[in-house]
């Protein structure tokens, strides 16, 4: 069984050292993993290499984590939050534990954080379920994953897009997988979990579903006006927005920042959550 950074605290401290060499010389980009002519992402600066695999067989870490760790970093207000939620967030694995369990625990945690809609609160429930069946050492077979996730499709059908629940449905879809065959399941349903965040602040702004129409209507308007027949046409259709309507377009803009806003606080909650989990409820295994 592997654990964290083969129960070497050296190792752990040379990661930690070579997150903040890259952030000192601007070589740490808040992006999803990458790394790239000596750039990347936070798991990118940490291992130095795009071949994610080596966070695996060198750091004796999950692949899931380092998905989650840049997804959050990138989804920060700024560069130095984003900076600071990767380093954080390394800096509290355990040295010599087992973060089998974190995922689950992790998408739980989510799933106990999230509205009760009532269509999809039996989907919910059954997500929550499922996801403690593994965390209890009990066996889930992928008929059963497979038969929870067509009915999160099939309930995910005519719902509204980016509506509260499009966005819950798709979060429950994405919690529907045993992680262990699925890395991708918890960043996949961590971000429209965030972007319910993102709506939610939008709301109490007083943005309504007419004021999302209505941008909508005024972008085809500004298409039809000055591009359908016009392929040469200079700008673009938001320039021509600004210009035709400006005191609607500055409140686009600010609509834009509201939502941004609220979507990093879901991701900060995030962060917070994950760093209770893998601080608190991570066994370290005796050497």
């Amino acid at each position: 069984m592997s654990t964290t950074f083969h129960g070497n605290p050296q190792l752990k401290a040379e990661i930690l050292s070579k997150i903040n060499n890259h952030a000192a010389a601007g070589t740490l980009i808040p992006t999803p993993f990458a790394w790239r002519d000596g750039k990347g992402s936070v798991v990118g600066c940490a291992i130095e290499s795009d071949d994610l695999s080596l966070w695996v067989s060198n750091l004796g870490l999950p692949k899931f984590l380092a998905l989650l760790i840049d997804a959050i970093a990138t989804n920060q207000p700024s560069r130095e939050q984003a900076i600071d939620a990767g380093r954080r967030s390394i800096d509290a694995i355990p040295v010599g534990a087992d973060l089998e369990q974190v995922s689950g625990k992790f998408i739980v945690g989510l799933l106990q954080q999230t509205e009760a809609l009532p269509q999809l609160a039996a989907l919910r429930q059954k997500a929550i379920a499922l996801q403690q069946q593994l965390l209890d050492g009990m066996n889930v077979e992928p008929a059963q994953w497979r038969e929870a996730r067509r009915e999160a499709m099939a309930l995910s059908d005519g719902l509204a897009p980016k509506s509260r629940e499009a966005l819950l449905s798709q979060a429950l879809e994405a919690s529907l997988w045993n992680t262990a065959s699925s890395p991708t399941a918890v960043s996949d349903m961590l971000r429209p979990w965030a972007a319910l965040y993102g709506l939610r602040t939008l709301e109490e702004w007083g943005w309504t579903a007419d004021d999302e129409a209505n941008v909508h209507a005024r972008l085809k308007e500004m298409h039809d006006r000055f591009f359908k027949d016009n392929p040469d046409s200079k700008g673009t259709v938001f320039q021509h927005y600004a210009k035709e309507y400006p005191q609607e377009e500055e409140r686009l803009r600010e609509r834009i920042k509201v939502e941004r806003n609220g979507t990093a606080e879901g991701y900060s909650a995030a962060l917070n959550l994950l760093l209770a989990i893998v601080g608190n409820n991570s066994q370290v295994v005796a050497s």
